[in-house]
């Protein structure tokens, strides 16, 4: 659930706050804000992704100002093909997380061998109120986890208009007990053939 950040050709300032490429989503430029939690991004649905493509030729790039120095990212989502009036399609996947690694810390008798080899003697008293527990912490607070995902997707041909409605849910727990990630998605695309189709109106939300 976090921010997206981009580094398409390295850092060229302190903050890299403006390090990131152009970023357009079916032709609209999207404002990437990567030291926020969550930008536009963290909205689109993976599965409604038709395409990505990264522009960093000069001449690829000409055509959108000195704004893409940094490059240029298109994202167009899925259309309607037409092929058929209607099509449904749906997909469930589950998909587990758990810690790859720890940090490599004293147990409770290491703790209390180093507290009596380096402890002034002044300070002594304080070896009494270390206790016999050896909890540790980051099993305690560490789990592995679940998540399940689904997506619903409905397209097709009515006239010549072809749509495409769709629906996503993402349910994911942390890896750190008592965090969690839920989003639900929702896409309509339209789009219409005027003119005896020299015409073509696109509508997307």
């Amino acid at each position: 659930g976090s921010s997206y950040k981009f580094q398409s050709r390295g850092v060229s300032s302190l903050y890299s706050k403006g390090d990131h490429p152009l970023v357009f989503f079916d032709g609209i430029q999207i404002l990437v804000q990567p030291e926020e939690f969550g930008n536009f991004l963290n909205t689109i649905n993976p599965a409604d992704i038709e395409s990505i493509e990264f522009l960093k030729n000069a001449a690829d790039i000409a055509l959108y100002g000195y704004q893409a120095g940094n490059g240029v990212l298109i994202i167009k989502s899925k259309k309607s093909t037409g092929k058929k009036p209607i099509s449904i399609s749906f997909d469930n996947s589950v998909s587990i997380s758990s810690r790859s690694n720890t940090v490599d810390v004293l147990n409770a008798n290491h703790y209390k061998s180093a507290m009596n080899t380096y402890l002034p003697s002044s300070y002594s008293e304080y070896l009494t109120m270390l206790g016999n527990s050896d909890t540790d912490w980051q099993e305690e607070v560490l789990q592995s986890t679940f998540g399940n995902h689904q997506n619903l997707a409905i397209s097709g041909r009515i006239g010549k208009t072809f749509y495409r409605v769709s629906g996503g849910h993402d349910k994911q727990k942390g890896v750190l007990k008592e965090s969690d990630y839920a989003r639900w998605t929702s896409r309509l695309n339209l789009n219409r053939l005027l003119f005896k189709d020299r015409l073509k109106l696109s509508f997307g939300f």
